[in-house]
């Protein structure tokens, strides 16, 4: 998932009473430790993946000699075209939905007059805080043989089997609709905020709604677009649970889980996930640039003018409802279908398709089941304690990193900046795998521990915290900092009293956003936590591979309501300060 920032003008640095220079003294020691620190959980990683690509795995998964069979192997196989094949357009295909739902759903919200504006919103705001692997479960029933997808399709339509559950077209459906919060959150900030004055000029010389949106307001949102749809590609890209629960039972093999695969045979195959991996990594590096690119090449899109100009709505006349039943059958495609079934089967004893005449057999007697289940209060607390941990150790590296770097500008902050955000380039499964590799061969206890959890949490989400404490020191004028100096704080005092407090919604935001986020995660939990070990999510699959539906179904609708009280606690905490949600 990538994050929205706020748009703000660089400040300048805080400088010291006697020379007038970036005060820089003091602050090296701690950013050599922290760059230190960040390089120690990021790098191995990276050094696994490269070094086990290039040499053989003995029968004990242990590295062999150095060789580059894994490659010749690789490219060798006539499987690696229909991976190639399967993984391009399923995440081609799922950009190209998410895009399509959020970008109209962002227009008909921000610019128009059609009603239900809020309702939108909340529903996707909601539909964030629905794990993964339980949205792919709910759509996996939903378009089963005998589910409401495929039952309706027979009864309206005539079509004996409309979508199969377990197919490409399936995988392309559930990941443009789990792809279209993100590009509604991001475009419609972007049509929110951007400068009216040349649609009302194309207004006024008589062109239509539709007309001033598809030759002003579409190519002038177009970098927009455009960033957004590569980074929907690169989460798509990298997404695993998807993938593993719908793909692989239908024999759809993406980069991804042949990467799993590879790991999860006996004895594992590290050479050729490693290869798999570099070869994935290079297409999330390639896609990465291209991001850039366009976000550097923005400025290009933008109006000329001073004041800013604020978007009028379109009046649709009798048509705004038309934008509200829009966002009427996503409410219901997106969230009450998935959300109703995975309640359905909570209720219910044994796993069946909904029906009139199955409702005589709704109990609650699951959730008893669930609560008095031995692994379930040990999944949760574990689940808790890494995202609780990882959450408030990223956020901590991130202030101090980030502040040392933008506000007291030591030499070589930068250092710290790139090192933080090279996990942007690591999928989730490689990670998991990369880890596994390097922490199996060093003299370290702690593979099969929840530390090893931490540490990938931690490197997983690093980029999300520095992009999170980036956006609160920016928002910061160098003003207040120069005040205490001036005054004679010393630099930590400075920045525990002064800029800590005024950063701390950004922070509080994303240590939420990172546990929201870590408690969802599957492609790394599912590599590394051992028996007795398992998250939220690393059980729900476990149960769903077991084939006890219910107990899934029922560990979620629990999950979810988690969830939404976390979701709930950050939006009010930003309400209380008037923020809106910075996810």
């Amino acid at each position: 998932m990538a994050l929205a920032t706020r748009e703000t003008t660089r400040p300048t640095a805080p400088v010291t009473a006697e020379a007038g220079k970036p005060a820089a003294g003091g602050g090296r020691i701690p950013l050599i430790l922290l760059c230190l620190l960040v390089a120690v959980l990021v790098l191995p990683s990276l050094y696994s993946v490269i070094v086990r690509s290039f040499t053989s795995t003995t029968p004990l998964g242990e590295p062999g000699a150095a060789t580059l069979a894994n490659y010749t192997d690789l490219f060798g196989q006539n499987e690696l075209l229909t991976v190639v094949r399967n993984t391009l357009i399923s995440t081609a295909g799922a950009t190209a939905v998410a895009l399509v739902i959020g970008g109209v759903l962002a227009w008909v919200v921000e610019r128009t007059n059609a009603p239900g504006a809020a309702l939108c919103r909340v529903v996707m705001l909601l539909s964030l805080a629905i794990p993964y692997i339980l949205y792919s479960i709910a759509w996996i029933m939903l378009l089963g043989p005998d589910g409401p997808v495929n039952s309706a399709g027979r009864t309206l339509l005539g079509v004996g089997h409309l979508i199969d559950a377990h197919s490409l077209t399936a995988m392309i459906l559930v990941e443009g609709l789990i792809g279209a919060p993100l590009a509604f959150l991001f475009l419609g900030a972007v049509l929110r905020t951007q400068d009216a004055s040349l649609e009302e000029s194309a207004a006024v010389s008589g062109a239509s709604t539709f007309q001033v949106f598809r030759k002003v307001t579409g190519p002038l949102a177009m970098p927009a677009v455009v960033g957004v749809a590569l980074l929907i590609f690169v989460r798509t890209l990298e997404a695993f649970e998807i993938p593993a629960l719908i793909g692989l039972p239908g024999r759809v093999r993406v980069m991804t889980t042949s990467i799993f695969l590879d790991t999860q045979g006996f004895p594992p195959d590290y050479g050729m996930a490693g290869a798999y991996a570099i070869v994935l990594m290079l297409g999330v590096v390639v896609l990465l640039y291209l991001t850039h690119r366009v976000n550097r090449r923005a400025a290009a899109f933008a109006g000329i003018g001073g004041k800013l100009t604020r978007p009028r709505r379109a009046d649709l006349g009798a048509r705004r409802w038309l934008g509200t039943a829009a966002i009427a059958v996503y409410g219901v495609v997106a969230l009450i279908a998935p959300v109703g079934i995975i309640l359905w089967a909570s209720l219910v004893p044994y796993y069946s398709a909904p029906s009139w005449s199955k409702l005589k057999l709704l109990t609650g007697s699951n959730y008893a089941h669930v609560l008095g289940l031995k692994s379930f209060l040990p999944s949760v607390e574990h689940t808790v304690i890494v995202g609780a941990v990882a959450a408030v150790a990223i956020m901590a590296i991130s202030a101090v990193g980030i502040w040392l770097h933008l506000r007291v500008r030591v030499s070589g902050g930068w250092v710290f900046e790139q090192l933080a955000m090279m996990p942007l380039v690591i999928p989730g499964a490689i990670l998991g795998f990369s880890l596994v590799a390097f922490y199996l061969n060093v003299p370290l206890p702690i593979y099969g521990t929840l530390t090893i959890l931490m540490i990938g949490y931690a490197v997983r989400y690093m980029p999300y915290g520095v992009r999170y404490a980036s956006a609160g020191m920016l928002q910061i004028h160098a003003s207040l900092e120069e005040a205490a100096d001036i005054s004679g704080a010393p630099r930590w005092t400075t920045f525990r009293r002064v800029v800590l407090p005024l950063v701390r919604p950004s922070l509080v935001s994303g240590a939420v956003f990172v546990f929201l986020m870590a408690s969802k995660e599957l492609a790394m939990a599912v590599m590394l936590a051992a028996p007795g070990q398992e998250t939220m999510s690393v059980e729900m699959y476990q149960l769903w591979t077991n084939g006890q539906t219910t107990q899934v179904a029922t560990i979620g609708v629990l999950w979810v309501g988690v969830l939404l009280v976390v979701m709930g606690g950050l939006i009010w905490f930003n309400a209380r300060r008037g923020r809106s949600l910075e996810i």
